[in-house]
């Protein structure tokens, strides 16, 4: 009964308890798998591969046979074995419920009925993790098959998804055939699917290609850009080309049409074709074309074009595309019902944020999905907590408010990397599927099935580097997580199959090591010798799925070979030729063991005192600090501040637009609040790249958040020296400073405290202490916590880093406020009372 109640709180369905059904017992099978005497080839296929999973399971061995249904544990749809109290739930209407099945057990009898051979699928994968299987991860050693002499089951459910596609897809391709196949079998067993097959991407240029005889006849389907003087600035001419289309051209728009409908002539078993755009600018700049309105206005209508002509020709098919970059906003008009719109959760362009997005596409279109970026290596490149694929939090948060607003469909670019994210892509498969599903339930089955004895150990290393916990990189993390894998290897000492696991995340703290050295300063050859490193730990691990082999294979050259001359032999697209790096076997168990006790011994946990402040901050009459700079604040992105007032209004100054190249953005936007979050003022502030003064009356005397929201176009804050104003720190959060931004920044170091403990991700820089001497001179840090000894009489003081340019910025026993100047500074009540 416990793994019933389980089951329900990680997939939601509505179950009671039902008559058991004993399968096996003794190492014998006590029921048959029984088939409709006109079973389809796909039954056949599922009702083998349940077999061989339950005598895996038992022992026993289970004999397929045909039969009319009354016993035995029967696989089928509603068609072959009719269950009338299903016919509801079971009901295909479209692409809807073609997922759909229902499980009842009895003493005789064990239904297993899909509304179609896709819904029996996932009524056979539920029954699997009725009876402990579980799929958590790609390679056979995550594939958790329990072994039982005795067979139970209770259940009398019916189960269909939230989502009707549900994908999470690696960027970049499986390595190979053995790689694919792993991964469609870790999709299918953890309920991703299509039951609407999405094809929204870039299709423009496909167009282009696939009619490029009517192309090189007609170049006036193609964009026009006009050709400018560059010393009069005036228009000399124009040409056509690329792969952007004239929109407003009739004979392209009948050609799209026709492109669209031979497209479903062709391939009836699709749902949907695309009219997604090529990728990049380049948009037609023809009068025509510009007098229709903006690029998204221009875009969507061409879509709305096609859509009319299949909804003519192919009744019930869609047409699909992206709301994206330069067209990301809807259009003035409606969209056609049989359009279907997924909104990207990045490079979104124009006066709306990504969740703005959401609401404002749901008054234009009917059908609407996301297309959220789980993982991108070029972002992450694996590191822990990184990517939004190893935040269960943001997860469990969002995947069901998309749900929430009208979306059918998720698709997932993500990656083979489940070292960092491998958590994350099990808790999100079972939210699309259901998105009420409990996020904790889902995580504690994950360490119990994957852990056994040694889940606790293992929840505390999850979690130490979950993103939503902001894992600061640094030794001192690697020291803390090496510390965890030890415990619990020690408590699963007699558990090949969990230190089988575990070795897996032995080898991912060791890639993270070799990528810290590749993003410290090194010569040519060594660094060529750390990557080569790297690029053979890529291959050697590429059927363990712990960092996304491909992704590295694609991309090391774009960001650790600049200026360096790479050796021919290792040019992976060079197919005659043997590729240097592509050497080794799989790392032994031997080996691994001797990397993670090298990182044992190298990694040391930094010793310091943490402390935690409360945020009812005042101001003090702290002394300016001798020769120390003001700090330059100018940020890309938003930000809070807080100032203190006596009552007066607030004066300051924000220069917004500060990056030209976005001032085609919405403006920034402002607020002033009172610290319960009580607006006091707000306004909008136009994208020119000059100083807008603000005076802001407050009602009262005390603190006040400024709120400033950039849309990403970068802004710049001014005030008068001496303000108590501070900006806060965010764990984790990176900091987009620009022109110099936090060249100088002061803090505050508590009476009492021995020893400053900070993480830093930035440049050289010096320590200043209250008097302005310098107590610590630091080197570049691309990820590391520091600690600097306190003088004597320096406690109570402001401190400075000098020449400080930071992405990452963490204090752990000092206030985590950053003040332009000394005298500007605040600190928690508690400090000076």
């Amino acid at each position: 009964m416990l793994i019933l109640l389980v089951l329900a709180a990680l997939l939601g369905s509505s179950c009671a308890v039902a008559d058991q059904a004993v399968l096996a017992d003794g190492g014998g099978a006590l029921m048959p798998i029984v088939l409709h005497h006109e079973a389809t080839d796909r039954q056949r296929e599922l009702a083998d591969e349940l077999a061989g999973y339950l005598q895996r399971i038992s022992r026993a061995e289970f004999e397929v046979q045909a039969g009319g249904g009354s016993s035995g544990i029967v696989l089928g749809t509603p068609e072959q074995f009719p269950v009338p109290e299903w016919r509801e739930e079971l009901a295909v209407e479209g692409h809807e419920a073609l997922e759909a099945f229902g499980i009842r057990t009895g003493p005789e009898r064990v239904l297993l009925i899909g509304a179609t051979d896709l819904g029996l699928d996932r009524a056979i994968t539920r029954l699997l993790m009725e009876l402990g299987c579980r799929w958590l991860w790609p390679s056979e050693a995550w594939h958790v098959v329990p072994q039982r002499d005795r067979l139970v089951v209770d259940l009398d459910l019916t189960d269909r998804p939230a989502m009707l596609s549900r994908v999470i897809w690696w960027d970049w391709g499986p390595w190979d055939q053995q790689a694919r196949e792993d991964w469609e079998r870790w999709m299918r067993r953890n309920l991703m699917g299509e039951s609407l097959k999405i094809r929204c991407g870039h299709a423009w240029q496909r167009i282009i290609a696939e009619r490029r005889a009517q192309f090189d006849e007609h170049p006036e389907y193609l964009a026009y850009r006009p050709e400018v003087d560059e010393e009069t600035g005036e228009a000399t001419g124009g040409t056509r080309g690329g792969n952007k289309l004239c929109v407003t051209n009739p004979e392209l728009v009948e050609l799209c049409r026709d492109y669209a409908v031979d497209y479903f002539d062709e391939r009836p078993e699709e749902d949907m074709v695309s009219l997604e755009p090529s990728d990049g600018g380049g948009h037609c700049q023809c009068p025509d074309c510009l007098a229709m309105g903006p690029i998204p206005q221009r875009v969507h209508w061409l879509t709305n074009q096609v859509a009319r002509a299949v909804a003519e020709h192919h009744p019930g098919k869609l047409v699909g595309t992206y709301a994206y970059h330069l067209h990301s906003e809807p259009p003035s008009f409606v969209m056609e019902p049989n359009v279907y719109v997924q909104i990207t959760a990045g490079f979104t362009r124009g006066q709306y944020s990504f969740l703005e997005l959401i609401e404002q596409w749901h008054e234009h279109v009917s059908q609407l999905g996301i297309y959220e970026y789980l993982n991108v290596w070029a972002w992450s490149r694996d590191m822990p907590g990184a990517s939004r694929g190893a935040n269960v939090e943001y997860l469990a948060e969002r995947i069901p408010y998309y749900a929430e607003h009208g979306a059918t469909t998720m698709s997932c670019e993500s990656g083979a990397n489940y070292g960092p994210n491998g958590l994350g892509y099990l808790v999100a498969s079972r939210l699309m599927w259901d998105p009420e599903a409990d996020v904790e339930a889902i995580c504690s089955d994950f360490y119990q099935k994957a852990f056994g004895p040694a889940a606790e150990p293992m929840r505390r290393y999850f979690e130490r580097l979950d993103g939503g916990n902001e894992p600061l990189v640094s030794d001192h993390l690697l020291a803390l997580a090496h510390q965890d894998l030890a415990e619990a290897s020690r408590l699963a000492a007699d558990r090949p199959d969990v230190l089988r696991r575990i070795d897996d995340l032995k080898l991912y703290l060791h890639y993270v090591g070799l990528m810290r050295e590749l993003n410290t300063p090194q010569e040519d050859q060594e660094r060529l010798e750390t990557l080569f490193d790297l690029l053979t730990f890529a291959y050697r691990t590429r059927h363990r799925y712990i960092v996304h082999s491909t992704g590295i294979r694609g991309r090391y050259a774009t960001y650790y070979l600049r200026g360096i001359e790479q050796p021919e032999d290792w040019d992976w697209r060079n197919k005659g030729a043997e590729t240097a790096w592509y050497t080794g076997e799989d790392y032994t168990h031997q080996e691994v063991e001797a990397i993670f006790q090298r990182g044992l011994q190298r990694y040391e946990a930094k010793q310091f005192e943490r402390r935690s402040f409360s945020d009812d901050l005042v101001p003090v009459d702290f002394e300016a600090m001798p020769g120390a700079p003001r700090c330059r604040q100018i940020f890309q992105g938003s930000r809070e501040f807080v100032f203190y007032s006596d009552g007066a209004p607030l004066q300051l100054r924000l220069q917004t637009g500060w990056i030209a190249h976005y001032r085609d953005r919405r403006p920034t936007r402002w607020q002033v609040a009172g610290w319960e979050g009580e607006p006091v003022g707000s306004g909008e502030l136009p994208l020119d790249g000059e100083w807008h003064e603000l005076s802001v009356q407050v009602p009262a005397a005390g603190r006040y958040r400024l709120h400033v929201d950039d849309a990403g176009a970068g802004w710049q804050i001014d005030y008068a020296p001496g303000t108590p104003a501070v900006w806060p720190l965010e764990k984790g959060r990176r900091i987009y400073g620009l022109g110099g931004t936090t060249a100088a920044v002061y803090f505050y170091v508590p009476a009492g405290t021995e020893r400053v403990a900070y993480y830093v991700e930035g440049t050289a820089h010096s320590v200043l202490d209250g008097d302005g001497n310098t107590v610590a001179e630091l080197e570049a840090e691309p990820g590391e916590v520091i600690t600097v000894e306190v003088p004597e009489g320096q406690d109570g003081r402001v401190w400075c880093l000098r020449d400080l340019k930071f992405r990452r910025l963490w204090f752990y026993n000092c206030p985590n406020y950053l003040a332009a100047l000394a005298q500007d500074m605040m600190v928690p009540r508690e400090l000076v009372e």
